[in-house]
């Protein structure tokens, strides 16, 4: 099944680029909050958690996996905002 949205920490306040993809049922679209410019290295977009040729800095290791698989607090903050109920 298809993500419905692939999102960007970066759109989200979060100096980082890690596509994140939601599948939502009964829930709209999450919309951006504040971008995060990245920096430049020869042209090319580069956020703090990637090398200037693109890679992600996390060094292989056993926690690796669930470190990458963490959500970004401005991802979890613009969910609660725009989802949550009061």
């Amino acid at each position: 099944m298809k993500a419905t949205q692939v999102i960007q920490p970066y759109d989200f306040g979060e100096d980082a680029s890690k596509d994140t993809c939601l599948w939502l049922k009964g829930l709209p679209i999450l919309t951006t909050t504040k971008y995060v410019q990245p920096r430049i290295v020869n042209g090319k977009e580069r956020w703090a958690n990637q090398t200037d040729s693109g890679q992600n800095k996390l060094t292989p290791s056993d926690t690796r996996a669930m470190e990458r698989s963490r959500t970004y607090q401005g991802i979890a903050d613009a969910m609660a905002e725009q989802w949550g109920t009061a």
